[in-house]
């Protein structure tokens, strides 16, 4: 299984991720980052990996650098006082067309599932979303998957459409975070609310943060989408 995950994950430059003032609590310091060596999996937790393709920006100009951007960030945090054994395993490069590198994702998502060690994928489009929910299936009997995006779209041929109308879907519930109202067509919320699926609205989780706690507490997935933050 690590020769195959190495195959398609990239090390990392630690030059371009680590900032001068980061402390030694910070997480870069906690994290097992794959920078020459491909990582130890004995009992890690959580993986993160990158995925760099400008293919699957969709609507977000830029996506494809996000991996990186998210990381520099997110290094800078302090380790909590409960943590847990954490490894970064780099980034799947774009591949010579779309499928080659949606098939490196799958493929890495299917042995980390395999491994019972849960995937963060920084980077791409939702189109990633569906390869992380099949990725699932084989684990649980029923899937709870929570959303965070500007809009629901439950139209034919969308990634949560597919979730939802899957034959072998497992799919037990799905919660959409900070839908806004003007950008969501109607005919989606009625099916979200013929499926007795819950969708929160921006305006609501504004008012009531605590809402999204219960929903991405017990989310076998979770998604976000970082135009939510615009």
């Amino acid at each position: 299984i690590l020769a195959m995950l190495e195959s398609f994950l990239h090390p990392l430059n630690p030059d371009t991720l680590f900032s001068s003032d980061q402390l030694p609590g910070s997480l870069a310091n906690h994290i097992t980052i794959h920078t020459k060596q491909f990582p130890d999996l004995t009992g890690v937790k959580v993986a993160l990996f990158g995925v760099n393709d400008q293919r699957l920006d969709g609507l977000n100009i830029g996506a494809s650098q996000g991996a990186d951007a998210c990381r520099r960030e997110f290094y800078r945090l302090m380790k909590p006082k409960t943590w847990f054994n954490v490894v970064d395993l780099g980034n799947v490069d774009a591949g010579d067309t779309l499928e080659d590198t949606l098939f490196a994702v799958q493929t890495v998502l299917h042995e980390l599932s395999a491994l019972d060690i849960c995937a963060v994928v920084l980077g791409g489009d939702e189109k990633l979303a569906s390869l992380q929910y099949h990725a699932l299936k084989n684990r649980s009997a029923s899937i709870e998957l929570v959303y965070c995006g500007r809009q629901i779209n439950l139209r034919e041929g969308s990634w949560m459409n597919k979730i939802v109308l899957d034959e072998s879907s497992f799919l037990f519930n799905l919660t959409t975070l900070a839908y806004q109202t003007y950008l969501t067509e109607q005919e989606s919320l009625d099916a979200m609310e013929r499926l007795f699926f819950d969708p929160v609205r921006l305006g609501t989780l504004r008012n009531r943060l605590g809402l999204a706690e219960p929903c991405l507490r017990s989310a076998h997935l979770a998604v976000f989408d970082c135009g939510a933050i615009r």
